[in-house]
């Protein structure tokens, strides 16, 4: 009864959110990179005319001040009195631009992001194999993510991103026949990276701290996902921080009749769900993706990727992944509120450990139809097994999305999961998202 008093309550709350104004308008990927290439060209013309605005001023400042010593010298006409001539002036330093306050820009792009979920959880779950979807966090409102982004370009050569998180995590600590749950306000550096744009063969490598290029979702973060939680068998192969690594990656599109891009990275390799055994950078965790995107007619398109993994998970061991993931989706050219979005992604695990190999698989696949420009509807499925055991689970997630307006969103999602050990669960997630200031647009 409690599952069904938290849905109709959280149900009444979303229809109270049905405002009035307008939502956002779907774009396509050629549009954006456009916008993109637009904005980097205009501040490229700010900074020049910034320039050119300094020295006219310091130039205007020396005329003015010979005229006013042309000004003091009295006219020699006979019988004039000599006067000494009136003495040089120090130069002074360039005019500094004088910008209104209101007008005022960083070198960079600054934006932050506010993500908070409840969760609510059926029963006492105290074991952190048989938790929720947000283990130690179930039955409270948390910060999932609050996100501080800064990236820009360093030079006409390189660019930088950095993205500081500040987040509520939760760890299960032995206590007597069970577990204690302790909570903390974790701040770290998600992601810092520098880019490289200028190099020969349109060769972009990146390096630093990252999100690599493997599957579908693992360079989006938290607040970006289609859903409020990433399906299980990510969490169950990578863990709720997915694949975040330090290391070096380049991408580079390749000479097809269509969109196709290649990225092969080298990485620590510190995932502890499926990695984690490296002694030295002698032996990296290697990724690999292929990235293919094909324009099936007016307002649709499908992209296919395929996505490679091999490291270390202990000395002498080593962990291989495999990874399929498609993606569909579908606009009508005159109609820019409304979209269907069809995505599914299979993995495939083999981790070699001291008795015998394990071979493990998962998979998930969503439907989202957005049928006006503030509201969506969808459905996921979950499959997945666990890399170190013998256990399994499977899961159906309908959800609804309210978009307030561009920055403001609202998601509801009932979630029910069944495993083959212990007990099915019953969960309500609600999450609400905000954005202030910039924040960078996600490939398709």
């Amino acid at each position: 009864m409690r599952h069904r008093y938290a849905f109709v309550v959280c149900g009444a709350f979303f229809v109270c959110l049905r405002w009035m104004w307008p939502g956002p308008a779907a774009a396509s990927a050629s549009e954006v990179e456009a916008l993109k290439q637009e904005l980097a060209e205009t501040r490229e013309l700010v900074e020049t005319l910034t320039r050119k605005t300094q020295e006219l001023q310091r130039r205007l400042q020396q005329v003015e001040r010979e005229q006013e010593r042309a000004a003091r010298e009295p006219a020699r006409g006979e019988g004039a009195k000599e006067v000494a001539p009136a003495p040089l002036e120090t130069p002074s330093r360039p005019a500094t631009v004088q910008v209104p306050l209101g007008q005022r820009q960083l070198l960079f792009d600054l934006g932050v992001v506010g993500d908070f979920v409840y969760a609510f959880t059926e029963g006492e779950r105290t074991d952190p194999r048989r938790a929720g979807t947000f283990k130690g966090r179930e039955d409270r409102v948390f910060p999932r993510e609050v996100e501080i982004a800064m990236t820009g370009r360093v030079d006409p050569y390189a660019r930088a991103d950095f993205f500081f998180e500040f987040a509520e995590e939760a760890e299960f600590e032995p206590a007597g026949d069970g577990f204690e749950v302790r909570r903390e306000l974790e701040v770290g550096i998600e992601e810092a990276y520098l880019t490289l744009l200028q190099l020969p063969l349109g060769l972009q490598p990146r390096f630093g701290k990252m999100r690599p290029r493997f599957g579908r979702l693992n360079e989006l973060h938290q607040h970006d996902l289609p859903q409020v939680d990433r399906p299980n068998v990510l969490v169950n192969f990578f863990g709720e921080e997915q694949l975040t690594e330090t290391g070096a990656e380049v991408h580079v599109l390749l000479p097809t009749p269509f969109f196709q891009e290649v990225s092969v990275g080298v990485f620590n390799g510190d995932n502890e769900e499926s990695f984690g055994g490296r002694e030295s950078f002698e032996d990296p965790l290697l990724i690999a993706h292929l990235r293919n995107f094909f324009e099936l007619g007016e307002g649709s398109a499908l992209q296919i990727g395929l996505s490679g993994a091999r490291g270390p998970n202990a000395p002498d061991q080593r962990t291989a992944l495999a990874g399929l993931d498609v993606t569909y989706k579908w606009t009508p050219p005159d109609d820019p509120f409304t979209a269907f979005w069809l995505q599914g992604e299979f993995l495939y695990s083999h981790r070699e450990a001291d008795e015998d190999d394990r071979d493990r698989y998962g998979a998930y696949l969503f439907g989202e139809y957005r049928f006006s420009r503030r509201f969506s509807i969808g459905t996921r499925m979950d499959w997945s097994e666990f890399p170190e055991d013998g256990g399994r689970e499977w899961a159906v997630s309908p959800y609804v999305t309210l978009w307030a307006s561009d920055f403001f969103r609202f998601r509801l999602q009932y979630k029910h999961t069944d495993r083959n050990f212990g007990e099915d669960l019953e969960e309500i997630l609600l999450q609400a998202t905000f954005t202030l200031g910039h924040h960078p647009a996600h490939r398709f």
